[in-house]
């Protein structure tokens, strides 16, 4: 489940990228690498955010995501979902059961609804304060959609079943008034007295796995997975309307999309695998991938705190950065050669931002007209992640030591590399 941020997304974000996230205790492979599935900050005071994920891990943070610490529940493999209505009480969900905290995060206690046929299907939990919420799962594989009900912080609880063939249940969110709304494959559901009763809403389309709910007036979003109820296959996209589910409008991504983030009803981010980041700046009308600093692999969910403070999570934790230039190297040693001859290596500059760049490449020091660049422009637009490939060739005219430095300038900053060879005679 994501919020909505009502505020307009400045220019600079086109100066941004994605950098890992890596400042986490314990800080071993184990956790740093791990699986992440959700997401989630505190709206009332930002300085509080959590993520789960795989083997039943638990991030927190308290200092508005500079650092993060983990702790493991025991036996709780896969967590979907996290949630918190406080900096203290929150609750997080998955196939593995449903857990609650009362100390920010720091330990749990399983508070699992009583055994049933369907348990493993639990996924998506949402709190209206410390007693009152609901976790939501099933549907897909001839199961029926099951809502657990609780006004006691999880002590006892009601179940509710529905049955919608071949839809299985993920997400919901609630409202003070009693209004809200939640989400199964090809289906959203509403409901007006706080959960304790659904009905189908709206159809979105073909039953396939919509993982995330995000809501404001007449805008709904849902990313998709997937051909089918539990989201297998490889396709997916992006569903919305603006017109409170009377007509749907999909985008094909192509690769499967988990994670949905809405900063207002224009300004629209979605996640998914093969390290895809898509944003919308009109509403969904046109998407750009936006993936900038990103390693291969997969993704799962997004949350923005502010138009300049986003977070990404799945196969590794990214964060909102500054544009950055990479530089494959800072040095470059030709070795001891016979004169005469030439000799060959490669410099690699990446232009990490959301956004185009110039640079100008240039030679200079003690012997510049000793090495070569071998591209056909020195002076050059890069457009955003694209990598530069720069083939250098040694080429002394006497021997003796040779020292030059290739200066890269982007936007006015200076990289250095320098070359030195050394040249005897034959």
């Amino acid at each position: 489940l994501l919020l909505l941020l009502n505020a307009s997304v400045p220019t600079y974000l086109y100066s941004y990228s994605w950098e890992k996230v890596t400042n986490i205790s314990p800080r071993d492979g184990a956790w740093i690498s791990n699986y992440w599935l959700d997401i989630y900050f505190l709206p009332a005071n930002d300085s509080f955010g959590w993520i789960c994920g795989r083997h039943g891990k638990v991030l927190r943070t308290t200092d508005g995501g500079l650092s993060w610490r983990g702790v493991q529940i025991p036996g709780a493999d896969h967590l979907e979902s996290v949630h918190f209505v406080n900096a203290f009480v929150g609750y997080t969900s998955g196939p593995a059961g449903i857990f609650k905290s009362t100390n920010g995060g720091a330990s749990w206690t399983d508070i699992t609804p009583p055994a049933h046929a369907d348990l493993s299907n639990l996924w998506g939990n949402y709190f209206l304060n410390a007693d009152y919420g609901l976790v939501i799962g099933g549907g897909c594989n001839l199961s029926y959609q099951h809502f657990w009900l609780t006004t006691d912080g999880g002590q006892t609880w009601t179940e509710t079943t529905y049955n919608i063939p071949g839809s299985g249940l993920t997400d919901l969110i609630l409202y003070d008034d009693g209004n809200g709304y939640c989400v199964s494959s090809g289906n959203l559901w509403q409901t007006l007295d706080s959960g304790r009763t659904w009905s189908v809403y709206s159809n979105t389309g073909s039953n396939i796995w919509h993982e995330e709910i995000t809501h404001l007036g007449p805008t709904f979003v849902l990313p998709y997975s997937g051909d089918n109820c539990t989201g297998q296959g490889a396709s997916g996209g992006i569903r919305y309307t603006h017109s409170s589910g009377l007509t749907w409008h999909n985008y094909e991504t192509g690769e499967n999309m988990f994670g949905i983030f809405c900063e207002d009803a224009s300004k629209i981010w979605a996640a998914g695998w093969n390290e895809s980041i898509y944003y919308s700046s009109d509403g969904g009308a046109t998407w750009v991938n936006k993936n900038c600093g990103i390693d291969p692999g997969n993704l799962d969910d997004i949350w923005f705190k502010s138009p300049n403070q986003g977070w990404v999570v799945g196969q590794d934790i990214y964060r909102f950065s500054n544009d950055r230039v990479d530089v494959s190297r800072d040095s470059i040693f030709f070795g001891n050669n016979c004169y005469p001859g030439e000799y060959y290596d490669t410099v690699y500059v990446e232009n990490i931002s959301f956004n185009a760049a110039n640079f100008v490449i240039s030679l200079e020091g003690r012997h510049p007209f000793e090495f070569e660049l071998l591209i056909p422009e020195t002076d050059l637009l890069m457009t955003a992640c694209e990598m530069l490939e720069i083939p250098i060739r040694f080429n002394p005219n006497t021997v003796g030591l040779k020292e030059a430095t290739i200066k890269i300038l982007q936007n006015g900053n200076p990289y250095y590399v320098k070359l030195v060879g050394k040249t005897y005679e034959s």
